[in-house]
């Protein structure tokens, strides 16, 4: 079993397409202690008809927006929208062009009317921001809105995201989001529920913030978010982080999934906080660890990584206890690692962990070290060693431990003659 085979199946893999997840419509979340950016001062014109009534399409070229990549088109794009809400919802159409504003294009009206921003089927659509802009490119608090196939550009500098996701049911389809050097924020910030992250680019100038953030405080459900089918790419040193604001409230049911990181990240995906995390199917190779799990005072409290292919330079799935925070009910299933130090557990409180079926081509370092295998299941792992030290290295273990069927060749375990040999 080879590297390149893996990358091809794992190529293969990501050609899969897949639903979003399912759920009831939750209530729009409580916002009122998010700060969310100045409204436009711009005064309502009269209504415009729409470019395609029956199937209640508006242009936006109608409420005058230039999208020549020099006026500014803040208004235009606000009043559209605004526009498309009063009619009970309906498509924003953006023709090919580059769209410049100066304030943030809010879509947070009352209701639950939908909402897509589509553009051209030529592509060449690109929203940016003029570099004094303040706020956000786009800042959604109204649910089932939808992003079709647009380039967002955050060219501002300063603490602020390209994309803020306060709602539900929101969508981001076949888009490109990218921020200029000098911004310290995320790309995208998710809060909410059933957002749908799918088949984006992401791209950014610099090398502090992660790309994507989902997070969650109280007052707001963020439920059954999706990653999925994306690519993030180039030098960036941090991707996607789910974590917490207020060290309570976590992200539930997110699914990261199918998506291609290569980039030199320490932490291609980094959990600090979540409840029912599934990270699959994905192809992580060119990094320096591409899973870290640090789980701070609201903890991790079920995660599944299974079926992903993990290449990087220092290792594979690591867990710290540098934000001293708990880990319970952990399963690491079906992953191809090619990595020294694979996977390391380096956290006491750590229960209900379950490693299986992985297939470990140890570079150099330990394939599997456990600070704490309490309570562990081991089986039906395979180690194949281009160098290093050791394949399993264990510091504690009790009667619940259970390591049977693996493919095993130097070990460190207490008990290990007397107790789990002859199972291996």
């Amino acid at each position: 079993f080879h590297r390149p085979a893996a990358v091809g199946i794992c190529v293969v893999m990501l050609l899969l397409t897949g639903c979003a997840v399912p759920g009831e419509a939750l209530p729009a979340p409580v916002t009122q202690s998010v700060l969310p950016p100045a409204a436009t001062s711009n005064q309502e014109q009269e209504e415009v008809p729409p470019m395609d009534a029956e199937n209640r399409i508006w242009n936006v070229k109608d409420f005058d927006a230039k999208g020549n990549g020099r006026d500014d088109d803040s208004a235009a794009l606000q009043r559209a929208v605004n526009t498309v809400m009063r009619a009970g919802g309906g498509t924003v159409y953006f023709p090919e062009g580059t769209y410049r504003i100066s304030s943030t294009l809010r879509i947070t009206m009352e209701g639950d009317a939908p909402l897509t921003l589509m553009a051209s089927p030529a592509g060449g659509v690109t929203v940016e921001t003029m570099s004094d802009a303040e706020g956000p490119v786009l800042y959604v608090n109204h649910p089932y809105v939808t992003l079709e196939s647009m380039a967002i550009r955050q060219n501002a500098p300063g603490d602020q995201p390209a994309v803020m996701l306060m709602s539900d049911h929101a969508t981001l389809n076949n888009c490109s989001i990218y921020a200029s050097g000098g911004n310290t924020a995320p790309l995208a910030k998710i809060y909410g529920s059933c957002n749908t992250l799918t088949a984006t680019s992401w791209g950014y100038a610099n090398t502090t913030p992660h790309i994507v953030e989902f997070t969650a405080r109280e007052g707001i459900i963020a439920y059954g978010n999706v990653l999925e089918d994306s690519y993030f790419g180039g030098s960036h040193t941090k991707c996607v982080l789910v974590t917490s604001e207020d060290g309570s409230a976590v992200q539930e049911g997110l699914i990261i999934r199918r998506n291609v990181f290569l980039l030199p990240a320490v932490g291609q995906v980094e959990v600090q906080a979540g409840k029912q995390i599934s990270i699959n199917d994905n192809m992580l190779d060119a990094g320096n660890i591409n899973i870290l799990l640090v789980p701070g005072k609201a903890g991790i409290n079920g995660i599944a990584i299974t079926n992903n292919y993990c290449g990087a330079s220092t290792g594979g799935l690591h867990v710290k206890s540098d934000n001293g925070g708990s880990l319970q009910d952990m399963t690491v299933s079906a992953n191809y690692f090619w990595n020294p130090d694979c996977l390391l557990v380096d956290l006491d409180d750590c229960a209900g962990m379950r490693l299986t079926d992985n297939y470990f081509v140890k570079t150099n370092g330990t394939a599997m070290t456990l600070r704490n295998a309490k309570g562990a299941f081991l089986e039906g792992n395979i180690v194949i060693s281009l160098g290093g030290e050791m394949d399993l290295s264990i510091r504690a273990v009790d009667d619940d431990t259970v390591i049977q069927n693996n493919s095993l060749g130097t070990v460190k375990v207490p008990e290990w003659s007397s107790r789990f040999k002859k199972l291996n």
